[in-house]
């Protein structure tokens, strides 16, 4: 008995690496890998290039269990969910919390952009350095070329032909490899609940299975993150490089305000987080460090769906059920970053072309803003910037120019317009699910009686 424990015991310290893995996942570590990434990219730009690889293999190993993460840990979750009495008051909580978040983050944005004024007053030299942008940067051929070539007739979709296309997998496997989260996330969640609804002797069969799955798919990303301060670096210092300082000179009035705008609306989620967990403020914040850093590093919301999981369940003591159910659902359709990313650059815009914004202006940035932002699930980087049009069009804002701004900048801006998908999504987690009676702090973990003395024995 004594030598099965042991042995036990040795290879969990061989998966954790013990004091190096620790090391690994130090908050200080990461933080000073995030340093030395912003010191590269500046100043080294040759070697920004050289190890910008690196990152992107960190990225290819962690994406590739993220898809098998999220539907087993969905539908596991929906399962057992679905099984209990509580299932129809815990889904209309999360409807609730989604769209009523959804709408006040919308709201939050439209108000911000109009006191804080990102595009109000800029004088003639930053307009001057701005229209210079336009004219030279290389996404300017491709937008005049669009805009005096032939026109060519397209079949318009109708709105709901255009929500099927995004929503439902034709074919799941075509999904599956092209990793479209948004609609593998459908079929997680009509393939958990025909699970559910089925007879208890073929559902738990296939829920063991996936269980194994989504612990399986944990064990991988937690390896994987041992790297992640070497792919922190890598990827910060390509990214930087590709940006410059120019851009960030010029568009530094709009840089500033949208990531004051986040660090506001992080201040408000840190502390819904802290009043609805059952651990001190400070904790409360270092259990999320590496989601945030992860998103910082990666730009993926996705990818830092399995560290959000961990933290909320293990370090501040959520119900683990409605957690794996909640966090992936989320963060892959609550879209606060890019809700508030669009209220506030339509405002930046409008300013800087001196149209003066009234109540049914701000209104009209208001629904806009807040379809675009439902619109947006499961699309990132450039992809991201152009639903501007929902918002634009209506204001008769000019979204060409606007769109060769925003897009020189968005490696950056993209880091921030992460970072606030992933925190308020903790907070939306935090508002739906409620504490697990049977969590221990960390800290006060014990180990059960007689197991040290086995060990030593």
């Amino acid at each position: 008995m004594a030598k099965a424990e042991t042995a036990g015991v040795t290879r969990k310290r061989v998966y954790d690496l013990g004091l190096v893995g620790k090391l690994l996942s130090s908050s200080w570590v990461i933080f000073a890998s995030l340093l030395l990434g912003l010191y590269i990219g500046f100043f080294h730009k040759d070697l920004a290039a050289a190890i910008g690889p690196f990152g992107t293999v960190y990225l290819a190993l962690l994406k590739m269990c993220l898809l098998p993460f999220l539907i087993s840990a969905i539908t596991v979750s929906l399962v057992k969910l679905l099984k209990t009495h509580t299932a129809a008051n815990s889904l209309r909580r999360i409807v609730a919390v989604f769209v009523g978040g959804l709408l006040l983050c919308t709201l939050y944005a439209v108000v911000f952009g109009a006191v804080e004024g990102p595009g109000r007053d800029l004088d003639e030299s930053s307009r001057a350095v701005l229209g210079n942008m336009v004219d030279r940067s290389p996404y300017a051929v491709d937008l005049e070329m669009s805009l005096t070539g032939p026109t060519v007739e397209k079949k318009s979709e109708s709105s709901t032909e255009t929500v099927i296309r995004q929503l439902i997998p034709d074919n799941i496997f075509n999904a599956l490899s092209s990793g479209d989260s948004l609609k593998v996330l459908f079929f997680a969640i009509i393939f958990g609940a025909a699970v559910g609804f089925s007879s208890r002797h073929v559902g738990d069969g296939l829920s063991a299975t996936l269980d194994t799955i989504y612990h399986a798919c944990q064990r991988v990303i937690q390896w994987v993150n041992y790297v992640l301060p070497f792919a922190l670096c890598a990827l910060v210092a390509s990214q930087i490089a590709i940006v410059g300082l120019e851009p960030l000179v010029a568009m530094v009035r709009f840089i500033v305000s949208f990531t004051l705008a986040v660090v506001l609306l992080m201040v408000v989620c840190s502390l819904i987080i802290w009043a609805r967990g059952r651990v001190s403020y400070f904790q409360s914040i270092m259990a999320l460090r590496e989601a945030v850093l992860i998103a910082i590093g990666t730009r993926s919301s996705i990818a830092c769906i399995p560290s959000v999981i961990r933290a909320m369940e293990k370090d501040l003591g959520f119900d683990k059920t409605m957690v794996e159910l909640v966090a992936p659902l989320s963060i892959t359709i609550c879209r606060f970053g890019p809700t508030l990313y669009y209220g506030v650059a339509t405002i930046f815009v409008a300013q800087l072309y001196g149209i003066q914004l009234g109540v049914a202006e701000y209104v009209s940035i208001f629904i806009g803003s807040f379809l675009a932002g439902l619109a947006s699930a499961g699309t990132t980087g450039i992809l991201t910037i152009t639903l501007l049009s929902l918002v634009f069009a209506p204001l008769g804002l000019p979204l060409e120019a606007a769109l060769v701004l925003f897009i020189t900048i968005d490696p950056l801006v993209d880091i921030v317009r992460t970072v606030a998908i992933v925190y308020p999504n903790c907070a939306a987690v935090a508002m739906v699910c409620g504490p697990d009676k049977e969590w221990v702090p960390p800290g006060d973990a014990k180990q059960p009686s007689g197991q040290t003395s086995s060990a030593a024995a």
